[in-house]
């Protein structure tokens, strides 16, 4: 019988645990929770007592959180043996339930368009390209992986935004994005390609899709499980056709995915996705003013909508309308 891998032997396993460790070290909860209900005793009165500020409550609770998830970490609960034979259905729920944990996990995107597709109407988006993709959750960010280039571009609350060389950045409301205007056709085409919810992504795979767990395999100390994934019969799913996921089998992270994406039922690209650096990232990384100079030009709502559109026709090479005769 193989010996367990070795939690240690895993960066993600590493850090996820250093992180806890330090957070939950910062304070002994049960000893200021006692404080907590001594100080309250002590000044309660006969018919009520004094409330707790929620300042407190909220550090109290965090830190015995933290240490609880801490105990369930080091008892084997998330990096102790699986079950090695586990149904491809609970690979999936169980790496649903990892990429809920709050950590930013970095993943190279390679695309490839399939023939003369929809694609084809859109020539920066149809190119093979790699990009970087930095999820957390259901949150995402993606950069451009060409040093000579900088930009950057994702969605926030309800606004798809994108920053250019860190000096412009354009934003707009998806209510402003018709999709009878080739512009916003080609935008939110590159949205649907290129990101990628990973919470919403393996919820919609478990409902609609027969999942297949095929071979296991293993490179260095990491073991990956492979499931393939087909639409259930009678079952159409707008922007996926089918899928191979690679899952961690220590930690069930996500470390490689290929998505058939599809629009409107219609092949649009094979899109790879594969897990290369997790290192925590700020908030601000998520929006677009975490990429911008301080100094830099938003156009957004209310701004001039030839200098809003300029900017996105150029990157995606969409041609401008032609005027009305």
């Amino acid at each position: 019988m193989n010996a367990p891998h070795n939690p240690a032997d895993h960066p993600v396993d590493a850090l996820v645990r250093d992180h806890l460790a330090a957070r939950a070290a910062t304070v002994d909860a049960a000893d200021m929770l006692a404080r907590v209900n001594a100080e309250r005793d002590k000044q309660r009165a006969p018919r009520s007592a004094p409330r707790v500020p929620r300042s407190v409550l909220r550090y109290v609770w965090g830190a015995a959180t933290a240490a609880t998830v801490l105990l369930a970490f080091a008892g084997g609960w998330y990096f102790g043996e699986k079950p090695a034979h586990a149904s491809a259905e609970t690979l999936v729920r169980e790496a649903r339930q990892a990429h809920a944990l709050p950590l930013d996990r970095c993943y190279l995107v390679q695309s490839v368009p399939e023939g003369d597709g929809l694609l084809a109407r859109y020539p920066q988006v149809a190119q093979p390209r790699e990009t970087r993709l930095w999820t957390r959750g259901d949150r995402f960010w993606i950069e451009s992986t060409n040093p000579e280039k900088h930009w950057a571009w994702g969605r926030d609350q309800g606004r798809v935004w994108m920053a250019l060389g860190g000096a412009k950045g354009v934003w707009f409301d998806r209510d402003e994005l018709a999709e009878n205007d080739d512009l916003a056709h080609a935008v939110t085409v590159a949205c649907d390609l290129y990101s990628m919810r990973v919470e919403t992504l393996l919820t919609e795979v478990l409902a609609d899709f027969d999942l297949k767990r095929e071979n296991t395999a293993t490179a260095g100390a990491v073991t990956t499980h492979r499931i393939r994934a087909a639409l259930k019969p009678g079952v159409s799913s707008p922007r996926l056709r089918a899928a191979v996921l690679e899952i961690d089998a220590e930690t069930r992270v996500m470390r490689r995915l290929v998505l058939h994406r599809t629009r409107r039922g219609e092949p649009v690209a094979t899109v790879t996705f594969t897990l290369v650096e997790t290192r925590a990232q700020g908030d601000e990384t998520y929006t677009l003013e975490g990429h911008l100079n301080p100094d830099a030009q938003v156009y957004g709502r209310g701004s001039d909508w030839a200098q809003r559109t300029a900017a996105l026709r150029k990157f995606f090479r969409v041609p401008a309308p032609k005027p009305a005769e």
